[in-house]
């Protein structure tokens, strides 16, 4: 008797992450996050949590 393998996919979950630094305003940011989950759900990965940060520089 043969065995089977299993072919089911698992759920890859991703945190996405964006930088907003001196060239970019946070919209921009936003904007690519929102691409990201995109390509993200695309690619079958599900985004479980976003987060952003401002770089400041001295």
């Amino acid at each position: 008797m043969k065995d089977f393998i299993a072919t089911d996919l698992k759920s890859e979950n991703a945190i996405l992450v964006g930088l907003i630094t001196q060239e970019e305003t946070e919209e921009q940011v936003i904007e690519y996050l929102d691409e990201l989950d995109f390509l993200a759900e695309t690619a079958k990965i599900k985004p479980v949590h976003r987060v952003m940060q401002r770089l400041t520089m001295q």
